[in-house]
């Protein structure tokens, strides 16, 4: 017999599920957060939840996966995007910056998760090990790209591009995390200073 009842069918519960267990996963974490909470979060029935999560190590997994998916779909079609590398990136950090703005939660998990290895279950710590590793191998395909069409200096490194651009964002993203965002055009405006040094002229 289902776990869902005909009044939960009607709602897209599976996803209102992953969007309460990700707000409770993000501010208490994994240890601290129970089945209970969830549940009352929203405002379903345990037989609900369990129909769609066979426990609390599977939601958990599933919260982080749909995040980090969603963070794999901007990085990739920034990527396969046509343009010049500097207006490319541009609209993909607003992008970017728009989805962390809109779901907070989202990118306070991943930074929970990132921060704190060695302390999450073990499915989750043999998934998302090498996940800020592939997100730096693609932000330096970006600049290889760059370099190889001339837009960039020869001379610099894209993996030290990638590793400069990853810290401008983190600080922004935490700045953004204790409620103190910067308006748009400064973020734009310390993109270029990045960019400028490393443009071929």
């Amino acid at each position: 017999m289902s776990g869902e009842t005909s009044a939960e069918t009607k709602r897209d519960l599976r996803a209102e599920i992953l969007a309460a267990a990700t707000e409770l996963f993000a501010s208490q974490g994994f240890d601290a957060t129970s089945i209970r909470e969830v549940v009352q979060a929203c405002g379903c029935t345990k037989p609900a939840l369990y129909y769609y999560f066979q426990n609390k190590e599977l939601l958990f997994l599933e919260a982080l996966r749909a995040q980090v998916a969603a963070m794999d779909v901007m990085i990739v079609e920034t990527l396969a995007a046509g343009g010049p590398l500097r207006e490319r990136l541009k609209s993909g950090l607003k992008r970017f910056f728009q989805y962390v703005t809109e779901n907070p939660s989202s990118m306070r998990l991943l930074w929970r998760i990132d921060m704190d290895m060695q302390s999450q279950p073990d499915d989750v710590a043999r998934e998302f090990a090498g996940t800020r590793e592939r997100h730096m191998a693609f932000i330096s395909e970006f600049f290889q790209q760059g370099i190889s069409r001339g837009e960039l200096r020869g001379d610099v490194d894209p993996t030290d591009c990638a590793i400069a651009l990853a810290g401008i964002m983190d600080i922004q993203i935490q700045l953004g995390m204790q409620g103190v965002p910067r308006e748009p055009e400064r973020v734009d405006a310390t993109f270029d200073l990045l960019f400028d040094g490393i443009a071929k002229r």
